[in-house]
């Protein structure tokens, strides 16, 4: 049975994040904040807002995680309102190689 933290995640997914294309990256604290302060603007008691750490277990299941540079990235997903940023990427990619 899905919690109803888990079902506002995939909500504030749908919301404010685009997940289509592979090329996509963000960090993993960026995404964080936007999590919580899209909680906050939709009024969601903070007893149901997951902390970091809870947060970051339940996106490593949906999305690839990257570590680089002492940062982590998810990979496959970025903020709507974010252009695709090859700042992420490039390292990332050289990193694969």
């Amino acid at each position: 049975m899905q919690s109803y933290s888990d079902a506002h995640i995939f909500t504030f997914l749908a919301d404010c994040c685009v997940t289509a294309s592979p090329k996509n990256c963000i960090g993993a604290s960026r995404l964080y904040d936007a999590y919580v302060a899209y909680t906050t603007k939709q009024g969601i008691r903070k007893n149901y807002v997951l902390g970091r750490k809870a947060f970051g277990v339940r996106m490593s299941k949906l999305f690839q995680r990257k570590s680089l540079n002492g940062g982590r990235f998810y990979m496959g997903i970025r903020l709507k309102l974010a252009e695709p940023s090859m700042k992420c990427m490039s390292p990332l990619i050289q990193q694969m190689r």
